[in-house]
């Protein structure tokens, strides 16, 4: 039987995983590294529904023309941008992956549903509600954050 760090004698002790019910490991899952390092929001331990993952992510500033009398509008995008062949960020955000539930279907990996937001440099939260999906290899490597080298103020990130 496989079992999570949480199990004992094939019983869970986390009360998320269906208070102590016998470990099918459903809701159990062995421990992600924390990309913060600090314990806090985003180093959540196991994939569970309800269970908020962030990482810091790159940003990139981006202007645009109003409408309304040629006034110049700045804001944010995640990712980086290429000037002359290295990756350069402007600022650095986060991701933000909640986790609404995970699947097994029969004969292939388990599957995370889950709705990625960014919190840019300045503090404001966005993106779409969307409901995704991606193996669990595929959500632990978002979880990490970016996935590339990229330069920040003359430091590699």
């Amino acid at each position: 039987m496989i079992a999570c760090d949480l199990c004992i004698d094939g019983y869970c002790s986390d009360p998320r995983c269906r208070g102590g019910r016998q470990c099918q490991a459903a809701f159990c899952f062995p421990p992600l590294p924390s990309t913060e390092g600090t314990g806090g929001e985003g180093s959540a331990e196991h994939i569970f529904p309800g269970a908020v993952f962030s990482a810091r992510y790159p940003f990139v500033r981006e202007e645009h023309d109003s409408d309304e009398g040629g006034l110049r509008l700045g804001g944010w995008r995640p990712g980086v941008r290429f000037p002359a062949d290295e990756a350069v960020a402007d600022g650095e955000g986060k991701i933000l992956l909640t986790v609404v539930s995970t699947y097994k279907p029969p004969g292939y990996s388990r599957r995370v549903f889950y709705i990625r937001r960014w919190r840019d440099p300045a503090g404001h939260e966005f993106g779409s509600r969307l409901l995704r999906v991606a193996s669990i290899a595929k959500f632990r490597r978002l979880a990490r954050g970016y996935g590339y080298p990229y330069s920040f103020f003359g430091r590699w990130a």
